[in-house]
């Protein structure tokens, strides 16, 4: 189980500012660290779920969750990414360099090239949605 920055905070989002904690007086507002702690989703009210941003951090704090389990386990793991391992060596951020970083630790990469079958189908859907829209 993930756990939390401080164990008497129990919100999905919190916002801590640097203070002078002899004057209690905020150094800057322009400095924060905002933490946004995936073990308390469910805290998220159910009028913002709907929004595309809760669900890519929902999908991504299940994605983490599963691989920083296996990691901390030391169980073994497998990953399926459409990716190239140079794209895996250079992530574009910290959260996916902290993704990445396990499943090189844990896994050997193997390529698999050849055809990709996806875009065969990709094809024919956008054949048939334009189709659709054409008789429209």
């Amino acid at each position: 189980m993930t756990e939390l920055l401080f164990d008497d905070v129990k919100d999905f989002y919190s916002e801590y500012l640097l203070m002078n904690t002899k004057n209690r007086r905020v150094f800057s507002r322009n400095f924060s660290l905002r933490v946004l702690q995936l073990s308390q989703l469910e805290m998220v009210p159910e009028e913002k779920r709907d929004s595309d941003l809760y669900n890519m951090i929902e999908i991504t704090a299940e994605v983490w969750a599963v691989i920083d389990s296996r990691y901390r386990s030391k169980k073994p793991l497998i990953v399926t990414i459409s990716l190239k391992l140079e794209e895996i060596k250079n992530p574009p951020d910290l959260a996916h360099a902290r993704i990445y970083d396990r499943i090189l630790e844990r896994c050997a990469p193997v390529l698999f090239s050849g055809k990709n079958f996806r875009e065969d189908g990709a094809r024919a859907t956008k054949a048939a949605a334009k189709e659709i829209v054409s008789k429209r």
